[in-house]
């Protein structure tokens, strides 16, 4: 699994046609999305929405199983392994929602970065392939397995 991390603020789920034009700290970007509230929200970046992964910083990453694709962000947890058990079994786990926002999706491919980041350099991110389509986006606390923590956004194709 491929993990991102934060430097301390959101992350973000950035349309790949804005890339080069997020500016992170080093413009207005940063701070739009540090000012979602919750663990998860929406942010207009030219035209397009942009999905922040809020709260404390967590690594994150993306997984799909046979219900769609869900974000994994990692509380705690020993190890890789114990994530991984986790999420093969999470689904019918996932039943008091934290909080759910609408996502509209206009183009196929993301990008999962750090809200800091500023895109007109090299920088470390996670392709994420998404169907265009507004998405229900359900976000979970997980702490029903014993020394695992996870936070779950689970995306669902509305329309």
């Amino acid at each position: 699994m491929q993990w991102i991390w934060s430097s301390g603020g959101p992350l973000v789920l950035l349309p790949a046609s804005l890339v080069g034009n997020w500016n992170g700290t080093t413009g207005n970007d940063y701070k739009m999305a540090c000012d979602i509230d919750g663990y998860v929200g929406v942010i207009d970046k030219e035209g397009q929405e942009v999905l922040v992964l809020n709260d404390e910083p967590m690594q994150a990453t993306f997984v799909e199983d046979n219900q769609g694709l869900m974000c994994v962000r990692w509380m705690y947890a020993p190890n890789e392994d114990a994530v991984k058990a986790r999420l093969a079994v999470i689904r019918p786990c996932l039943r008091e929602a934290a909080e759910v926002v609408e996502f509209k999706v206009h183009e196929d491919n993301f990008l999962l970065l750090d809200s800091a980041t500023d895109t007109r350099k090299p920088c470390e991110c996670l392709q994420v392939h998404m169907h265009q389509g507004v998405y229900r986006v359900t976000t979970y606390v997980d702490k029903a397995a014993e020394g695992v923590g996870l936070v779950v956004a689970a995306f669902r194709w509305v329309s």
